[in-house]
């Protein structure tokens, strides 16, 4: 028997010698990332208000920003924005004093706790590594903040490319298996791009190897990776940053492989991003993806939109027992449902088996094979992108071992 009640999963198990009690945590973590642009700067008092409203829709439960300038500019941030609506809800670390501009991290610490800061040089700018402990759970997190050389040029692009193998070969001498995350102003134009590749590079030592969440491949700044965009808001020119509309994918965040069972894909947003404001500011009406004043916060606070993505992580400890736990599978309705055109299937498989997730028409026609492989034991997530088919009932189905599972879900265009 499950039991589920607020984020708390108790599984009974009964077997020939007694019954255990396992008990397990099981919570959703938001991360994102946001170029603050030069702040605090000359103009904090006007927006203030705007990154408030930014903050408070978003819900980071962490956020990791680039362009802090100043310890005082990291208290501002904290008190006029993070607490203004709750107190005490978020906490920060010391400010940073590199060259250029820096990183800094806001975290509630109910969801994590600060372990430690480093930060790794570059000729441009420091790298901030963050690691974080994940509160209930027995997972570390390593956050790194990159804001990479700007402009476009092969002379900008090999310094790009010489700031990721620092970090690149920083992160090969990780323990394997480190779960880590890299965020932040990438100012890549293109997957092609030396940089972004020796992140994602197979070599000798893969402890520091990380994929791309939307798997996006081409040159970004093209109309067909509108939904993605993060730079810049605005086509008009005030309180400096870059001007010219939505089109380029400057802000990323990027995922180590340990994290794969982790991050739910189909949360990663570019926040405020409805795909209908290719080269044009972010709050000209309608924005499909946030309400009206979040969209004119996003077009006045900075010149990039924020980044965040969802992870997910289990922590299940024997609290009582006498016996071993048997095989159990799951498989949950799909949500939302009905849903246009995204929707995430969740499901639990005991042991590290082949995993099949297929979508069916009512005519019993494959339209899709969202997993395809062998998963650890756990909660998985998987999430379908239907945006190229019609209104109408599709059919799910999991296959686990022998355990076959189906149901239903509906599809409003």
């Amino acid at each position: 028997m499950t039991f589920k009640r607020l984020g708390l999963i108790l599984v009974v198990m009964y077997s020939s010698t007694g019954f255990s009690v396992y008990a397990g945590a099981r919570d959703t973590l938001r991360i994102a990332s946001y170029n603050l642009l030069n702040f605090p700067g000359s103009d904090v008092t006007a927006r203030l208000p705007y990154f408030r409203t930014v903050v408070q829709t978003m819900k980071p439960d962490v956020l990791v920003v680039q362009e802090m300038t100043s310890q005082s500019g990291t208290d501002t941030f904290l008190s006029s924005v993070m607490n203004v609506y709750q107190p005490a809800l978020y906490t920060t670390i010391p400010f940073h004093d590199g060259p250029d501009t820096d990183n800094e991290l806001f975290f509630n610490a109910d969801k994590v706790s600060f372990v430690s800061a480093s930060y790794i040089p570059t000729t441009l700018r420091h790298f901030a590594e963050y690691v974080l402990h994940i509160v209930g759970t027995s997972d570390t997190l390593r956050v790194y903040s990159v804001h990479l050389k700007a402009s476009s040029g092969s002379a900008n692009e090999q310094q790009r490319l010489a700031e990721a193998t620092i970090l690149r070969n920083y992160l090969n001498n990780l323990p394997a298996g480190s779960q880590f995350i890299i965020v932040g102003d990438y100012n890549i134009y293109r997957s092609d791009e030396p940089a972004f590749q020796k992140f994602l590079a197979d070599e000798a030592n893969n402890n520091g190897r990380v994929r791309d969440p939307l798997n996006a491949v081409g040159i970004w700044n093209d109309y067909n990776f509108r939904f993605i965009h993060t730079q810049s808001p605005r086509v008009r020119a005030f309180g400096g940053g870059a001007t010219g509309g939505l089109d380029d994918r400057f802000d990323m965040i990027l995922t180590s492989y340990s994290l794969d069972d982790n991050i739910i894909a189909s949360s990663y947003t570019a926040y405020g991003n409805d795909g209908n404001h290719f080269n044009d500011s972010i709050n000209r009406l309608p924005n499909a993806a946030v309400p009206d004043s979040v969209a004119n916060a996003l077009h006045y606070a900075s010149d990039h939109l924020p980044v965040f993505a969802d992870f997910v992580f289990d922590n299940v400890t024997s609290v009582s027992g006498g016996g071993t736990m048997p095989a159990s599978y799951a498989l949950e309705q799909n949500y939302p449902n009905p849903f246009n055109p995204g929707t995430r299937i969740t499901y639990s498989i005991p042991a590290r088996q082949f995993v099949s997730l297929k979508v069916y028409n009512v005519l019993g026609q494959e339209v899709a094979t969202l997993v395809s492989g062998s998963q650890s034991a756990g909660t998985h997530t998987a999430a379908w992108d239907a945006s190229a088919l019609s209104t109408g009932v599709y059919i799910y189905r999991l296959q686990a071992g022998s355990f076959v599972a189906i149901k239903r879900m509906v599809l409003v265009r």
